[in-house]
């Protein structure tokens, strides 16, 4: 399925393919407004060391076209990057990839398993792991901020204290839970040798 998306969006894109010292192996999907990895470039550096003679890079939607975002998913071995719509790019990354999923502090990766099922799906044929944040002290929420964008401020004291130190997001209906978008838009770090033990049934590590 993976090859005949990427064909499919080939034949309709007609644009020029990026030179291959441009790709990468292992591709870090890198935010920049929020649910950042702030520890990105030491998780950078560590699959650098772990993977010798692969290339690590980011994928940053802002600094380049549809086409060129598909075209490295394609080429790339590993995608590594939070919870998110971005991640919906992995679909054309070719049968036999890898996809990293993160979540940050107190988000139950088996209640939000969109990519998950994506891999799974007849025909993807892509390996899938999931890293949650167990971690507080590895995390950084932001109470201040509008509703939507994961704020509190908005409810009562009693309430941004219950929400603020819930230790799982509860079951809800999509997507204005309280819980779920504090919870969802805090950024992480990474604890890296976790990520690398809930990967170790992958080939590729």
């Amino acid at each position: 399925m993976a090859d005949f998306l990427y064909k499919r969006f080939e034949r309709y894109a007609k644009l020029k393919r990026l030179p291959s010292a441009d790709l990468e192996d292992i591709v870090i999907f890198s935010r920049t407004r929020n649910r950042l990895i702030v520890n990105e470039k030491d998780l950078k550096a560590a699959l650098e060391v772990q993977h010798p003679g692969l290339s690590v890079g980011y994928v940053r939607l802002e600094s380049l076209t549809l086409w060129q975002v598909v075209h490295i998913m394609r080429n790339a071995q590993l995608a590594v990057g939070m919870h998110g719509s971005i991640l919906i790019l992995c679909m054309f990354m070719a049968e036999g990839s890898k996809i990293v999923e993160l979540y940050p502090h107190a988000v139950p990766s088996n209640n939000y398993v969109p990519y998950k099922t994506m891999a799974n799906l007849p025909g993807m044929n892509l390996r899938y792991a999931a890293w949650e944040n167990r971690h507080l002290n590895n995390t950084i929420g932001y109470p201040d901020r509008m509703r939507l964008m994961g704020g509190v401020r908005e409810l009562s004291p009693a309430r941004q204290q219950e929400v603020i130190h819930a230790t799982s997001v509860p079951l809800h209906f999509c997507c204005e839970d309280p819980f779920w978008l504090y919870k969802i838009f805090q950024d992480t770090i990474v604890t890296i040798p976790e990520v690398r033990f809930s990967c170790k049934g992958f080939s590729f590590f």
